[in-house]
């Protein structure tokens, strides 16, 4: 077996600690580019679901966790998306209609009808009310996740940590295959 002789060899530079983007971009230039390229592929929607798979089932299992915590606080922008939705809806509604129910003259509103400004407030109560029941749900379902990984994180050794994270990543990759179909 041959030996490796360190005064053959040229001593490496400590690499630069990366903890975040900015030290990623000084510290390895080359893997920030590939980093970039790969951050615009998955916004822009260029990656398969699989290839997506593949991305997150190669992160430490902490990582996983944390990515985990982050959607799961999913219900919460979706009721930022409605409340946005209820001010544009509320704004048109003003535009078109008095405060005492009168529809305004068409040099005081904006060019909508006011048949079309009460349908679109009439869909988008149609879909709160179609989605919020499903929010509630949705947050239930978090719950218990979130006392599922409080267990798993203290009660378990980090072997059968990996192993229940391992059985929901075949689990997620089922689904997101039946979904494909």
């Amino acid at each position: 077996m041959n030996e490796v002789h360190s005064e053959l060899y040229p001593s490496l530079a400590k690499p630069i600690p990366v903890n975040d983007v900015e030290s990623l971009r000084l510290g390895d230039p080359g893997l920030f580019k590939l980093w970039d390229e790969l951050v615009s592929a998955l916004s822009l929607g260029l990656l398969p679901v699989e290839a997506q798979v593949k991305l997150v089932e190669a992160m430490p299992s902490s990582t996983q966790r944390e990515v985990v915590n982050k959607i799961a606080g999913f219900d919460s922008s979706v009721l930022m998306t409605l409340k946005h939705q209820l001010h544009l809806v509320d704004s048109v509604l003003r535009r078109v209609i008095d405060d005492d129910g009168k529809v305004k003259t068409l040099d005081e509103r904006i060019d909508i009808s006011p048949k079309e400004a009460i349908n679109m407030s009439i869909k988008l109560t149609q879909v709160i009310t179609r989605d919020l029941p499903k929010m509630y749900k949705v947050e239930r379902v978090q719950n218990l996740e979130a006392a599922l990984f409080e267990v798993v994180e203290t009660l378990l050794t980090k072997d059968q940590q990996d192993a229940v994270l391992l059985k929901l990543q075949e689990k997620n990759l089922e689904d997101a295959r039946r979904r494909e179909l």
